[in-house]
């Protein structure tokens, strides 16, 4: 008999697939980082949402009563390694009500920017944790008080879960001085003293601007960046000419119809910076710096290295 089946031959497969098939098992680590970074929760072909939301509920709660911190560092690892959201932001909603303490360790590992923030507030609602007690809210001013005009503008829209306001009149964090006071009081709806606040000051007026030349004054006073711009107002040639340069390389290929119908692409300098073909500087599609990681999903073998690393020395620094 060879070395290869004395070693392999008593391997037996101990449970079944989808299909009633023979398959192997894996460790509680190993399928809790698999879930994490390849589970989204979209209906697949052998599971509906319903099913792959009960399954992620399960392995959530096993791991933080198993080994919770564990769980922590792979809830790290998958939004900022796999760049995945939902379930990291689940599982961070899990740990909050079994471990407080790590809780507070990865949350700002986690929630990193305020769509997360809105989701996993959303996430924690739907729990029935209500606004998360102590811990939850500490962690939450602590994460507002980290909020910028580029922020307000971008990421405070209503009715899409909770907005910012929502998370400001949640954890009712107390403003540093006089210019968060405002940021968080316009951010609330309510009056606030713009001249403080000269990003957002310029973001009103731009709605509210009658000509070209005001709407242009208005982008470059406020150093506006294009998502704003293009949410508020129908650019203009000469509006799409001034945001084009700060357009990151996948907002370009979004825009490129817009781009061509408004007329900017028959300058040939503009064509040739969105080509990448302008002489001596790279233009978007040949900067490295604008390369965006693609989503890794992590093929099984992966995940299996992935979990190995976490559970020994590797990984984000728990206590």
């Amino acid at each position: 008999m060879s070395f290869a089946s004395k070693l392999f031959g008593s391997l037996r497969p101990a449970t079944v697939n989808k299909d009633g098939y023979p398959a192997y098992t894996r460790s509680p680590e190993e399928q809790y980082v698999q879930m994490l970074l390849t589970n989204t929760m979209n209906q697949t072909f052998y599971a509906d949402q319903h099913e792959l939301l009960d399954n992620a509920a399960e392995l959530h709660q096993s791991m933080a009563a198993g080994n919770p911190v564990f769980m922590a560092k792979a809830l790290v690892y998958a939004r900022s390694e796999g760049f995945m959201r939902l379930q990291p932001l689940f599982g961070l909603a899990v740990l909050s009500s079994a471990r407080p303490d790590l809780f507070s360790q990865v949350f700002q590992q986690v929630v990193r920017i305020p769509s997360d923030l809105s989701d996993f507030l959303t996430i924690l609602n739907g729990l029935g944790r209500g606004e998360g007690g102590r811990a939850v809210k500490r962690q939450v001013k602590l994460f507002l008080a980290g909020v910028s005009e580029y922020w307000a503008l971008k990421y405070n829209g209503r009715g899409r879960g909770y907005s910012l306001g929502d998370a400001i009149a949640t954890a009712h964090p107390k403003p540093e001085d006089l210019k968060q006071q405002a940021l968080f009081r316009y951010l609330r709806g309510q009056e606030a003293n713009l001249a403080l606040l000269p990003q957002v000051e310029a973001m009103e007026k731009l709605k509210t601007a009658a000509t070209e030349e005001e709407q242009l004054a208005w982008i470059e006073a406020g150093k506006l960046p294009y998502a704003t711009v293009t949410g508020v107002i129908k650019p203009t040639l000469a509006v799409w000419n001034s945001i084009l340069y700060q357009m990151p390389t996948f907002a370009l290929l979004r825009h490129l119809n817009a781009l061509q119908r408004a007329g900017v692409l028959e300058d040939k300098r503009n064509l040739d910076y969105v080509s990448g073909t302008s002489d001596g500087s790279a233009g978007p599609a040949q900067s490295p710096d604008s390369a965006v990681p693609l989503r890794d999903s992590l093929p099984s073998g992966r995940a299996a290295g992935a979990a190995g690393c976490l559970a020994g020395s590797g990984g984000p620094h728990v206590r």
